[in-house]
């Protein structure tokens, strides 16, 4: 019964987060379902990563003993001291990490993998609900700043091909809510098909990228200039692509 609760709560958190009602950072959201993994395996510290080649890319707050990844629907792990840094960005503490001696690399265990399945969705639906809670920001901005700017007089949203594309980019990004949502909540209920659900969160995220492409010429030059609203996208985006387990 307390794991349903707990699990409850997280379904609570996602819906807060897209909401603007958590205040929370995304650095220490992902922190703390890491703790949480550490805790059911037995583990110091865990931190869940991304393998691209011989590089692991994972948020270096804890990572000191243990670093797993999903490859091919297969969650692996190797030592943190097996590897050796390469890059550092300071600001979400992402290190990048080379792994040179890959008889270091060992498949997690049957009941590792069950349990890395279940956080490792936790992780990525945090994830993938700040950069939806990004995203309205951004939308947001841009229709402030569509019904400011005039050209000859008239603001550029009363043109159709600006209106046809904040409509079509908002329409999209509400469906993206709205799957994320109904995801969570069927973490509540009976469980989820988690291999399915996974690549099913990262077309989203893909989506996503797809729709600030198209915003954010709305914008024009302002959007050039050092607009903390779409700083803060471009950050958890950036992070979302580099760091989705």
């Amino acid at each position: 019964m307390s794991f349903t609760l707990s699990i409850k709560r997280f379904s609570d958190k996602i819906n807060q987060i897209i909401d603007n009602e958590h205040d929370k950072s995304l650095y220490d959201e992902l922190l703390a379902v890491e703790q949480e993994l550490s805790k059911k395996l037995d583990i110091s510290n865990v931190s869940l990563g991304i393998k691209v080649d011989d590089t692991f890319l994972f948020l270096d707050g804890l990572a000191e003993d243990v670093i797993f990844y999903l490859d091919n629907n297969v969650w692996y792990k190797v030592l943190y001291h097996e590897s050796i840094p390469i890059f550092n960005k300071c600001s979400y503490s992402l290190t990048l990490r080379k792994v040179e001696n890959y008889t270091k690399i060992a498949q997690a265990s049957t009941q590792e993998q069950k349990n890395l399945w279940l956080y490792g969705l936790h992780y990525k639906l945090i994830l993938a609900s700040y950069v939806l809670k990004s995203i309205k920001n951004v939308l947001q901005l841009c229709k402030e700043y569509v019904k400011e700017r005039k050209t000859f007089g008239v603001s550029i949203a009363k043109h159709q091909m600006v209106y046809d594309t904040f409509v079509t980019v908002s329409s999209e990004f509400e469906g993206n809510v709205l799957f994320l949502r109904e995801l969570s909540d069927q973490i509540d209920s009976n469980g989820l098909e988690y291999q399915k659900y996974f690549k099913q969160i990262n077309f989203m995220l893909e989506n996503n990228s797809e729709l600030v492409d198209r915003v954010l010429p709305l914008f024009g030059a302002y959007g050039l200039e050092n607009n903390s609203i779409i700083d803060s996208f471009l950050n958890i985006h950036h992070l979302s692509i580099l760091k989705g387990v």
